[in-house]
């Protein structure tokens, strides 16, 4: 006789059968703000369907280079996307979006983001990346173009760094590209100066303020 026969009044009650567990719950692994955004979506990616036709109902006009997708999958990425796909603006009603301002290699990469979770970086167009990551509001991407800027920083390439930084709304890398030139006077050399004049005022001003105060003081 099994167990379960032998303790059968301690499971019915009343002629019923009484089932007891417990549910462990644990947040997804995903960025918070991404998901308050997104309505408590997770980003999901879907492999089989990039730059597929197969139920593709959105195209991306690019140049002469068009790029087939899915509206819920860009949606449940972007919320530029996702408000784009929701009101009665011309792509939503034309089912087309025309991109003027990056190129199809930088479109290409953030497609592959999206739909594969795969990204590859270069010298070369991680600025483009950067700024489409926060054009459309990708955060997973965003992050990740952060974390390789950071990661590419030196002492000949922090203008050029926080620049993008500055221009992508990168805060938390601004703050440590900030950290890591404070008061490092050597740095500041004539060829720096001259790449500071294509900042904007008040980050020259911050940066400046760096090499004359010590951390501790700036507020």
């Amino acid at each position: 006789m099994s167990i379960f026969s032998e303790n059968m009044d301690y499971y019915l009650f009343n002629g019923k059968l009484i089932i007891k567990f417990f549910i462990e719950a644990k947040p997804l692994k995903s960025d918070k703000q991404t998901l308050k955004l997104l309505h408590g979506y997770p980003e999901l990616h879907s492999t089989t369907l990039y730059n597929k036709q197969d139920f593709s109902d959105i195209k991306l006009i690019v140049g002469d280079k068009k790029f087939c997708a899915h509206k819920a999958i860009l949606a449940n990425h972007s919320l530029v996307f996702a408000t784009m796909f929701k009101t009665d603006m011309r792509e939503s009603i034309e089912n087309v979006v025309t991109i003027n301002d990056i190129s199809a290699e930088v479109v290409d990469c953030l497609l592959t983001w999206i739909y594969n979770n795969e990204v590859e970086f270069h010298h070369d167009t991680i600025y483009d990346l950067s700024y489409a990551s926060e054009k459309y509001q990708i955060f997973g991407l965003k992050k990740l173009c952060e974390k390789y800027l950071y990661e590419s920083l030196t002492v000949k390439n922090w203008v050029e760094i926080i620049s993008i930084a500055d221009k992508c709304n990168m805060e938390n890398l601004k703050k440590m590209i900030i950290a890591f030139i404070n008061n490092r006077k050597e740095i500041l050399t004539p060829e720096t100066y001259n790449e500071l004049k294509n900042l904007n005022k008040m980050l020259i001003l911050e940066v400046l303020e760096c090499f004359v105060t010590p951390m501790t003081e700036i507020k």
